[in-house]
Parts: C-alpha cells; structure tokens; sequence
C-alpha cells in the first residue's frame, strides 16, 4: 500500500475490447508522456495518445495477446495506479444476459484457451473439458449405480451432445451454392 500513497493515479474511463482511456488525475496529468512512452514499448500495444491537457491517455492494444489488466499493471510499472471502472462506458450486463447462452460460454472458455495457451505456449482446447467432466460422472454412476442407473445415461448423453454443440459452435460451416446449368440458346 506504501507504493500507492507514493503513485501517481488515474482511472479508467472508458473500456471497450481492444481500447482503454485512462484519465489521470489532475495534479499527475504531466506524467501522461511518461506513461505513453512506457506503453509504446510492449508488444501487443498498437497504438498509444495522450492529451496533457485533460490528462486523457488512450491505448489501442491487441486483445488477443494481452488484456486490459496487462495495459494497467504496465502503468503500474511506471508508478501510475489506475483505478477501476467508475462510471466508464462499457457494455451493460443485460445486453450480454440477453445473447445466446452457449455462445457466452464457449466465448469465454475460448478467451480462457487463448490466456492458458499463451502462459503455457502451448495449444489447448478447453472445450474438451466440460464434456469430458460430464462422460467421468456418467461413468461413474453408471459404476456406482449399476448398468441400470438412468442418471449414469442421462450424463453420458449430456455430454456427448454438449460436445457436439460446443465444436459446432467453434467452427465455421462450409455451404456449396447449387450447381447451375445454363441452357443452350436456341
């Protein structure tokens, strides 16, 4: 805590994937070229501007490599706190509530797959994981409870199918326009 009495601070005032405003506070807003040339530095950054005189430092950054949490942690380096999201400009929660269930949640385990991957530097599929936990408790209670268990089936179709719909999900499909014969003049 000895560190954020000592920093300069700022918060963010507007989120969106890919792009982070930070408004620094006023007596710290001359430190904005500090931050930028920080931030310029860092793979992942694309792009970074400031304007001194609102204190405003935007950053462009490829959300596939990095993510907000990183573009503040790299204002940390440089001794900005940043604090949180108060009264930014983000998406409501309803609006994402209001979407496609398994879409959010293969989305999210996608977005974990790519963090996990980039850690380990190694490819993962994450997707694999959730039917694979359903087909160990089917068999499981198929083992417990005998061949004649209903519930042991019951979670072994479940995931079966939620494996099927996840990799569905995740892949585009391919569709062939209907051959067309043009007839002969005449």
């Amino acid at each position: 805590m000895e560190m954020e009495k000592n920093s300069a601070h700022g918060q963010v005032a507007a989120l969106t994937p890919g792009r982070v405003r930070i408004r620094m506070h006023g007596p710290h807003r001359h430190l904005s070229p500090k931050v930028k040339s920080h931030l310029a530095t860092h793979a992942g950054i694309s792009e970074v501007t400031t304007n001194e005189l609102t204190g405003s430092i935007l950053v462009h950054y490829d959300r596939h490599k990095i993510t907000c949490d990183d573009v503040l942690a790299m204002c940390r380096d440089v001794g900005v706190v940043v604090s949180g999201l108060a009264e930014a400009e983000v998406e409501p929660v309803g609006a994402v509530s209001a979407g496609d269930p398994l879409k959010e949640i293969n989305r999210a385990i996608v977005d974990l797959d790519r963090r996990l991957s980039n850690v380990t530097g190694e490819k993962l599929d994450l997707r694999l994981l959730g039917p694979l936990l359903l087909g160990a408790l089917g068999t499981r209670q198929l083992v417990v409870g005998g061949l004649g268990s209903i519930s042991g089936y019951l979670l072994l179709i479940l995931a079966v199918n939620s494996s099927l719909r996840l990799r569905q999900r995740g892949r585009r499909v391919k569709t062939h326009a209907p051959l067309q014969i043009a007839a002969a003049p005449g």
